[in-house]
């Protein structure tokens, strides 16, 4: 309602403080967002003996605990991209194409938040008495930044290669289809490409996980 009541109004300084507002906010929630939306076994990791009591396999709670995560951190950036889009100065994209960006741009967001909490989830479960200690903020020290520093570092680093499969394969999409139909044809085949990609990575990362979980134990591992 406010982005369409400055481009009635014609504030061109609102909407551009509310584009450049909500292009910051979408690059937060989109790489630090899963970093503190810790909604998931990063918390509950102390009570896996009560979740083991339900009737579900491993991947399936899992896969419930990264929903909620995933579902706060959605909605941020599909406003951030709402307001982004309507916001947006006038130019010579048509209405329709900024609208289908916006939209391919939403569908992607699900996927990339939902890889990178595999992967949050996967350290936690790799390594839980670290990620319990990077987790307290009540811990301080050199060590305690360095450690928090190199799961920072190993969580980029695993992001960057998570995405490379689906970025040379939507590459290569976009250059055949391209060339045999169209670009736009192209655009359309890669976006299905990159989502089917990432797809299958967080299906077998949750897969993956849902088997450590079932055999995970918490005695052994969260030690004093």
């Amino acid at each position: 309602a406010v982005c369409l009541w400055l481009a009635s109004a014609e504030l061109r300084g609102g909407q551009a403080f509310v584009a450049v507002a909500s292009s910051v906010l979408l690059a937060i929630v989109l790489f630090f967002g899963p970093q503190f939306a810790r909604q998931d076994l990063r918390s509950d990791l102390k009570n896996a003996d009560i979740l083991k009591t339900y009737p579900l396999d491993g991947a399936q709670v899992v896969f419930g605990e990264m929903l909620a995560p995933i579902a706060v951190l959605s909605v941020m950036a599909w406003l951030a991209v709402l307001a982004l889009t309507l916001s947006a100065p006038a130019s010579a994209i048509p209405v329709y194409a900024k609208g289908l960006g916006a939209l391919g741009i939403g569908v992607c967001v699900p996927f990339f938040l939902a890889l990178q909490l595999v992967i949050q989830n996967a350290i936690a479960l790799i390594f839980p008495a670290w990620v319990q200690s990077v987790s307290n903020h009540g811990e301080h020290g050199l060590d305690v930044m360095g450690q928090r520093l190199l799961f920072f570092a190993g969580q980029f680093l695993l992001l960057a290669l998570g995405m490379l499969p689906a970025v040379i394969a939507a590459l290569v999409t976009f250059f055949v289809v391209s060339w045999l139909v169209g670009p736009i044809p192209g655009a359309l085949a890669a976006w299905l490409v990159v989502l089917t990609v990432l797809g299958v990575e967080i299906w077998a990362g949750v897969r993956w996980l849902g088997g450590r979980f079932a055999h995970f134990d918490l005695s052994s591992e969260l030690r004093p």
